[in-house]
């Protein structure tokens, strides 16, 4: 009797134990350790533009967080060349609330973490200046999968028509992005690679990266869906053939067979790639490469 009392009693303080740990995880906490999510906010008072908003959160017990160099937004002209963007929230079993800031405008999200801990739904508020200046409304936000694996697709490429495209992106633990490409009917270049010393970056649900020949520069800037099996957006040549431009579109091997995830995973769902998101991203892998070179 006594062995079977102190049995029950263990088996009990186990359960406790496993009760009360993790880090604000539990049934839909969600994966935001060292992880991408992107959001895509639908205001209330009007239809368009929809606003997105890209994070590399890092977390530490409920509390979650990106910084200037992770943090991202897609909406028109939006500048913030006044502060930084930054977010900082909890998660807590299935709620979640986060604050981003841009300069010293804020977006406070409030929603519900999916079973799958891959999805939140919610709404959105925001302070009374800014790009925002005060809309209200709804948001879907999608967890990130790594943009690595073999893509097929085709490039835009002005008075050449279409191009074809073979990649091979990696991106690894930091959200550095690289890439091997081969082009196809394209007079200005045909086989396409990142420089060690010159890595894209991943952040929320966007990719940059430049691949070079050796003459041509090329610059990719894409819109990622969650399970990273779409990239699409524009591409511009910086050098060599300078002043060529369209946009690419990028499938891996199982974008066929897996479905997207709703919401910002869908592109009709999406804000298109804004020239200040582009100089956002710029401005942010030049910082990177200065950091590195001073190591």
């Amino acid at each position: 009797m006594r062995r079977s009392c102190l049995a029950l009693f263990c088996l009990t303080f186990a359960a406790l134990l496993n009760g009360c740990s993790g880090s604000g995880g539990g049934s839909g906490g969600g994966s935001f350790s060292n992880a991408k999510w992107a959001a895509v906010l639908q205001p209330a008072t009007f239809p368009a533009p929809l606003i997105e908003l890209g994070m590399n959160f890092t977390q530490e017990g409920e509390s979650i967080s990106s910084g200037n160099s992770t943090s991202i937004i897609n909406f028109g002209d939006c500048l913030i060349d006044d502060g930084e963007l930054t977010s900082a929230g909890t998660v807590r079993n299935s709620s979640f609330k986060l604050v981003f800031s841009i300069g010293a405008q804020t977006v406070t999200l409030t929603g519900t973490i999916a079973p799958d801990g891959k999805t939140i739904t919610g709404t959105f508020t925001s302070s009374e200046d800014g790009c925002l200046n005060g809309e209200s409304g709804t948001f879907t936000a999608n967890f990130v999968g790594p943009v690595t694996g073999n893509y097929t697709g085709t490039m835009t490429n002005g008075p050449n028509g279409i191009s074809g495209v073979t990649a091979m992106l990696s991106q690894d633990e930091n959200f550095n992005e690289s890439a091997t490409m081969t082009v196809t009917n394209n007079t200005c270049f045909s086989s396409l690679a990142s420089a060690a010393d010159s890595l894209g970056v991943s952040i929320g649900g966007f990719t940059m990266f430049d691949t070079t020949d050796g003459i041509n520069t090329v610059s990719f800037v894409g819109e990622v869906n969650p399970d990273a099996t779409e990239i699409t957006g524009p591409w511009t040549a910086q050098l060599g053939c300078a002043h060529r431009a369209g946009v690419f579109q990028l499938n891996s091997g199982d974008a066929a067979a897996i479905p997207s995830t709703a919401g910002s995973g869908s592109k009709s769902t999406r804000p298109a790639v804004t020239p200040a998101l582009a100089e956002r991203m710029r401005a942010i892998l030049a910082a990177q490469r200065i950091e590195a070179q001073t190591r």
